[in-house]
């Protein structure tokens, strides 16, 4: 897809952020859910499921981000806070995949601490991420 639709269709988005900001504080997974659109559909598709248009040219496929919460039930926040932000580098674990999000959230240009922003930014697509969870699917006998 050439770049100019690809800036169109972000700047739309922002605008409808700006709408939805202006009637009223959405939830976490709102915000969560325009956040994933801009940065993060073109490799884990619309519904997350490590299908976006991108994903067939990536070297490692992304996963399927409706299968993370565990067979004890659990959704992994803390994990998932830690990738999306990816920060952390650890040297022992290889090349990193991903986009490092929790640089790529801040301001360029603005001098403030805006590790709270950051933050939320990323807590709003964990709590997004969390709304995608499908049950495992039963064993095929």
């Amino acid at each position: 897809m050439p770049r100019t639709p690809l800036l169109i269709l972000a700047a739309l988005l922002l605008v409808a952020a700006a709408a939805a900001w202006a009637e009223g504080d959405p939830s976490a997974a709102e915000r969560g859910a325009l956040l994933y659109e801009i940065h993060c559909a073109n490799c884990h598709g619309g519904q997350g499921r490590g299908d976006g248009r991108l994903a067939e040219v990536l070297t490692v496929r992304p996963p399927d981000l409706g299968r993370l919460t565990g067979d004890d039930g659990r959704f992994p926040v803390e994990r998932l806070r830690r990738a999306i932000d990816g920060r952390d580098d650890v040297r022992g674990h290889g090349r990193r995949e991903m986009p490092v999000w929790g640089l790529a959230f801040q301001q360029r240009g603005r001098d403030a601490d805006q590790e709270a922003e950051v933050t939320g930014r990323i807590d709003d697509l964990v709590a997004f991420l969390q709304t995608l969870q499908r049950p495992a699917s039963p064993p095929t006998p």
